[in-house]
C-alpha cells in the first residue's frame, strides 16, 4: 500500500507521524511553519524559567504628555515612566533635562492571551491617552526563543489591526 499524496509532502517536509495524524484529524494542511514544530532533529524546547516567551506592552509619549497623572484600569500596569522636564538617565537625554513625557503600559497577564487583551485595551483607552497629549502610540511585541519563527493568530492580528497604531515587533535569541 503506498502513501497519499498529502502523507509523501509531510514525510518530505519532515512532519513527525504524530504531526502528520494530527493534520489530517483537523482536515487540513498546515502551512510549514506550523510544521516545523513537529520535525525530527528540530532544536529542543527552551527553558522559560523566569521569563515568558512573549513581553507585550504598548509605549504612549509626547512633549505635553506626563505618565504620572494617568490612571489605568485593567490588568495592566505603567512601567519606565518620566514625565516632561525629568532628568534622563540613558540615551541622548542623559543628565538633561527630557522634553516628553513617556511611559510603556504592561499587560499583568501570563500567556498568550495578553496579546490580544492588551490590544483590546489600548483599542478602549486610546481616546482617554490621546487627551491627555500622548501623540505617539507604539505597540510592542518582543518574542524569546531558540528559534525565529513568529505566529500571531486570527483573532490576534484582527484586535492588532483595531488599535490602528503602529505595531514593532523584535525576536531576541535566547541560548538553552
Amino acid at each position: 500500500m503506498s502513501a497519499s499524496p498529502t502523507n509523501q509532502m509531510l514525510q518530505r517536509m519532515g512532519a513527525s507521524r504524530p504531526a502528520q495524524s494530527q493534520i489530517k484529524r483537523q482536515g487540513r494542511l498546515a502551512p510549514a511553519a506550523e510544521l516545523y514544530v513537529g520535525r525530527k532533529n528540530c532544536a529542543p524546547k527552551m527553558n522559560t524559567g523566569d521569563y515568558e516567551r512573549e513581553d507585550v506592552y504598548y509605549s504612549l509619549w509626547g512633549e505635553k504628555f506626563f505618565p504620572s497623572r494617568l490612571r489605568v484600569d485593567g490588568k495592566v500596569q505603567i512601567t519606565d515612566a518620566s514625565d516632561p522636564g525629568e532628568t534622563g538617565t540613558t540615551g541622548r537625554y542623559r543628565g538633561r533635562s527630557m522634553p516628553y513625557g513617556a511611559c510603556r503600559v504592561r499587560c499583568t497577564i501570563k500567556g498568550r492571551r495578553k496579546i490580544g487583551y492588551l490590544a483590546r485595551h489600548l483599542t478602549k483607552r486610546l481616546p482617554y491617552y490621546r487627551a491627555r497629549h500622548a501623540s505617539y502610540v507604539v505597540y510592542w511585541i518582543l518574542w524569546r526563543g531558540v528559534q525565529g519563527n513568529m505566529e500571531l493568530s486570527v483573532n490576534e492580528v484582527a484586535r492588532l489591526a483595531e488599535t490602528r497604531v503602529p505595531l514593532a515587533m523584535d525576536y531576541i535569541q535566547m541560548d538553552e
